[in-house]
């Protein structure tokens, strides 16, 4: 208030002479440009602060006027509230003299009026016994009629389950009867398999031994008609080879005789010298293609071994073992297979399950410590707005009790405060609901992680829910980077452009300006003063109304207590007599109850017998029916085999028929191949020796002839004896040649025998014992 009357009388006081100005020790005229521009720039900041404290104080009455308005209206409504209390209770006294004087005017006191309720609630009382007798007689009789008849429908059903449980024991004994002829079926079925399958090894076994035997005897007959046929031809030539010898010896005695003809032997000698070279080219030639037919035999002898090993792999897995249980075997080795799959699956699922969890932990953690983050300053602020509030409380109380104001404005004032107040308050409770928001959402992380282990719960669930408890983000709370200031500009100049004058009255329009704020400023403090002053007088009245109230209350609260005090004593008559209907209540309701559960008793034993037979019963047709379902699977799974076992056994012995056929056809190809290519192998070398025989022919006939002409020329001539010496010596050395060419065509003649033979024998022998090593030297023999 002091502050106040100084700022009052400072305002009022005359102007005086205004002395010259002394800013900093020195006048206008002594202070430099940059003394100026330093000057103008405090005074600017002192005028900007001035506007701030002018503009706050002036909020500041704004405020108060608002509050001063609410408390008014707040007073007017406490005043309209306590005329209608005062109205109720003259309208309670009213109501409550009239009930007295109505029950004075029928001529008896209330004690009497609660008498007749009595007796009308003993009257209700006894209608209500009679009643409940004749109920019970009537549900007694209802439910004894219910139990009859439940017993017959019981009596009925186990009739009807008996007569079910004979013919379920029929028909178990007739597909006991079918099982029994199935597998007698299936036994005989069996055997005349495993019968068949004998006939049909032994029969092929049979054929086997018995075709290389067959070819066995055709080859030796073969080769022993061979061996005679060139041994007749052998002993011929060698008879033939020794008469000529001795021929040739006669011969060589009569050369000695015959130099004449040495010029024709010569000639004869050169031809066959060229024979010969024609026969070794042929030789040649058939020796290359004996190659080309042993390639041919090898290639065949190798399709022949390997359609026998098929053969016999296929027999040996055909008849080593029970299909049946190469089955079992397989659907075992894919089930455990499956299972193992399975369980890699379920391991990569609790994998995939401890990892989510993990990181679910790690985010309930995360949310939980930025739900703490976001809760304490929304706690701070809380306490900061409860500060405000007592300080604004205690300025107003300051206010009230420092000045006198119009009770109007006060009203007013009072009004704003109450509001600021309920603002206040709202803003409390909006913060404490996110705040109990907050806590529950804590609270309900442990049941949301709990859900983890249930197994109905999606990833794409768990983690919408996470993102739904995670708050979002504040944006926008960074600090924007500062701007760079622009230049000030005074009156569309800058500092370094303007003169000292115009600094000078730029300073001098400034100081006026922060003169005047502090004028408007001091203005609007001696209205808050008042204000404050005016609020302190509403804030009395309001406590006085207040009190006045509190009497009000009290005044009606006593009214209320004697009134209640005189029903009292009659509500307990009233209740004892209720007490003693509900005594008699309870003991009808003990004998009802004590004789419905002796009749519930009786009828649950009944029932519980009853039910033991029809559970009995139920056991019964249960297992009876399961028994049935077993033979019937049983039976299923017998045909089932059986039509396989059926099945398989057609289809493999159709398949080995198909390839014994085709095995049977082979054989007879390659005899018949090999057949013909012996025949062309004798004929070939039948056509080869026949030349040779009819050169060894001519040749007998010349050297007979030559004989004959030495021995015509030994007659008709006596030559030198030493051309006749030299005639003997070539005519010996052609003999030589000519014996070694015999000699060579032998030779070959005999291995060429001894390759057939060894060709013969080789295709004669069972496929299966030849060896690699026998089959390399077989072909190396006969090129």
């Amino acid at each position: 208030m002091a502050a106040a009357a100084k700022n009052k009388g400072k305002g009022k006081s005359p102007a005086k002479a205004r002395s010259p100005l002394m800013i900093d020790g020195l006048s206008k005229e002594e202070m430099s440009e940059e003394q100026m521009e330093e000057h103008v720039a405090r005074l600017q900041k002192e005028l900007e602060r001035a506007k701030k404290e002018r503009n706050y104080s002036q909020l500041e009455r704004d405020k108060m006027y608002s509050l001063m308005e609410n408390t008014q209206r707040e007073i007017e409504k406490v005043k309209a509230e306590q005329k209608n209390t005062n109205e109720r209770m003259e309208e309670d006294e009213r109501s409550h003299r009239a009930k007295i004087k109505e029950g004075n005017y029928h001529t008896c006191d209330p004690p009497q009026v609660y008498k007749q309720k009595v007796k009308h609630v003993l009257c209700e009382h006894q209608n209500l016994m009679s009643e409940l007798e004749a109920k019970a007689a009537a549900s007694a009789e209802a439910t004894q009629k219910e139990q009859e008849v439940i017993e017959a429908e019981i009596r009925a059903e186990k009739e009807a389950i008996t007569v079910d449980l004979q013919d379920v024991e029929s028909e178990k004994l007739a597909l006991e009867i079918e099982l029994q002829k199935h597998n007698e079926e299936v036994t005989k079925v069996k055997d005349i398999g495993k019968q068949q399958h004998a006939d049909v090894l032994a029969k092929y076994e049979e054929k086997m031994v018995l075709t290389p035997q067959e070819l066995e005897n055709i080859r030796k007959t073969q080769i022993s008609e061979r061996q005679q046929y060139w041994d007749n031809q052998m002993a011929a030539l060698k008879d033939e080879h020794s008469r000529a010898v001795t021929e040739w010896d006669v011969v060589i005695a009569r050369i000695k005789q015959d130099a004449d003809l040495n010029l024709s032997l010569k000639a004869q000698i050169k031809d066959l010298k060229m024979k010969q070279r024609e026969n070794k080219t042929e030789v040649t030639q058939v020796l290359l293609e004996n190659k080309y037919f042993d390639e041919a035999l090898s290639k065949l002898e190798k399709k022949i071994t390997e359609t026998e090993k098929k053969t016999k792999t296929f027999i040996s897995e055909m008849f080593s073992g029970n299909t049946v249980e190469q089955m079992r075997t397989q659907t075992l080795e894919d089930l455990k297979s499956k299972t193992e799959a399975l369980e890699q699956e379920v391991w990569k699922l609790e994998q995939q399950r401890d990892e989510l969890q993990r990181t679910l932990n790690q985010k309930l953690q995360e949310v939980q410590q930025e739900g703490n983050e976001k809760i304490l300053p929304l706690e701070n602020e809380v306490k900061t707005l409860s500060e405000r509030l007592e300080t604004t409380q205690a300025q107003v109380a300051s206010a009230t009790s420092a000045s006198n104001a119009d009770p109007a404005a006060l009203d007013d004032l009072l009004k704003d405060v109450e509001e600021q107040l309920d603002t206040a308050n709202n803003t409390i409770r909006m913060l404490q609901m996110e705040k109990a928001e907050r806590s529950e959402a804590r609270e309900d992380f442990p049941s949301f992680g709990a859900k983890l282990g249930a197994p109905g719960v999606a990833e794409e669930d768990l983690v919408r829910s996470v993102e739904g408890l995670t708050p979002p983000k504040n944006k926008g709370k960074g600090k924007k980077p500062a701007k760079a200031r622009s230049p000030v500009l005074i009156n569309g100049l800058t500092k370094e452009e303007m003169s000292k004058e115009q600094m000078e009255d730029h300073a001098a329009q400034l100081r006026e300006e922060l003169d005047r704020e502090r004028e408007e400023r001091n203005y609007f403090q001696l209205e808050r003063d008042k204000m404050y002053s005016f609020m302190e007088i509403a804030r009395r009245e309001l406590e006085e109304v207040k009190a006045e109230l509190r009497i009000t209350d009290k005044v009606i609260e006593e009214n209320e207590r004697r009134h209640q005090c005189e029903l009292k004593v009659y509500k307990q008559k009233v209740k004892h007599v209720l007490c003693e209907h509900q005594n008699l209540m309870s003991e009808l309701e003990a004998k009802a109850a004590a004789s419905a559960e002796a009749t519930q008793k009786e009828q649950e034993v009944i029932e519980a017998e009853i039910r033991a037979e029809k559970e009995a019963i139920t056991v019964d047709l249960q297992d009876v029916e399961s028994e049935k379902l077993a033979l019937e699977i049983l039976l299923n799974t017998v045909e089932q085999m059986r039509t396989q076992t059926l099945e398989d056994l057609k289809s493999k012995t159709e398949a080995l028929e198909q390839e014994v056929w085709k095995l049977e056809q082979q054989r007879d190809e390659l005899q018949r191949t090999l057949n013909q290519k012996l025949q062309e192998v004798q004929q070939e070398g039948n056509e080869k020796i026949l030349p040779l025989e009819n050169e060894v022919k001519t040749l007998s006939e010349r050297l007979e002839t030559t004989q004959a002409q030495v021995a015509s020329a030994t007659s008709a001539s006596n030559a030198d004896p030493a051309a006749l010496d030299d005639l003997l010596k070539d005519v010996e050395e052609q003999l030589d040649t000519a014996n070694n060419t015999i000699r060579m065509l032998q030779m070959e003649k005999a291995e060429r025998s001894e390759a057939r033979e060894d060709l013969q024998m080789f295709v004669s022998r069972p496929k299966p014992a030849i060896a690699k090593e026998e089959f390399v030297r077989s072909v190396e023999s006969l090129t």
